[in-house]
């Protein structure tokens, strides 16, 4: 079992080790007098993870603080923090989180987030692309973000891509998949979503 604590003041965080090597957050927002906090969980894997603060300025639920199952990209309300009128609170934040789910953790309502890849990615749609549609639907579907643009709608952009094309055996109106440029390196025969996140996440280079 993987288990890290460590203290959250404000919203300052901390990181936690997982095989995800991604870390978990602490968001909150303000409604009226209420503070409420919420587990930020980037990785792909879903999380268990406990919450408990310590402060002033503000009053809270004496309840036993309980394991909360926070799934893979998304975020979970953990506490409510109740403000004391006219003083700011300040706070630390206790949390222990595992990947090693258990079945007694409380199952709450969750937003799914979005993530940011490995590697950046920018999507190129050309004006003859075939295997776009579906590409994209998945790709909009995923947990990663990403910048798309559509080069019939902005032609600045598809004059500093057709640069690279100069010369090219395929000139840039006859592009029938999407132009992906991954890390600035622009691929063209990337023809489903398998293989770009294939490419995207390094799987060709590890086999």
């Amino acid at each position: 079992m993987k288990n890290i604590i460590c203290t959250l003041v404000l919203l300052i965080t901390c990181q936690f080790i997982f095989a995800q090597e991604k870390e978990i957050t602490i968001s909150e927002k303000r409604v009226a007098n209420r503070l409420m906090l919420y587990a930020v969980n980037e990785n792909l894997v879903d999380l268990d993870v406990k919450m408990s603060v310590e402060g002033t300025g503000f009053r809270q639920s004496k309840a036993k603080p309980r394991l909360v199952r926070v799934p893979a990209t998304s975020k979970v309300h953990m506490l409510n923090l109740m403000v004391t009128k006219g003083m700011q609170p300040v706070y630390t934040a206790n949390v222990i989180s595992s990947d090693s789910l258990s079945r007694r953790a409380l199952r709450k309502p969750f937003d799914k987030i979005k993530i940011a890849p490995p590697r950046s990615l920018t999507i190129y749609i050309t004006d003859n692309c075939v295997t776009c549609d579906t590409i994209m639907s998945q790709l909009h579907a995923s947990p990663y973000l990403f910048t798309e643009h559509i080069l019939s709608e902005k032609p600045n952009i598809k004059e500093q891509i057709s640069k690279a094309f100069v010369g090219a055996s395929t000139p840039i109106d006859e592009v029938q998949n999407p132009i992906v440029s991954i890390l600035g390196k622009v691929y063209i025969n990337i023809e489903d979503y398998e293989s770009l996140m294939d490419t995207l996440l390094g799987r060709e280079e590890k086999e």
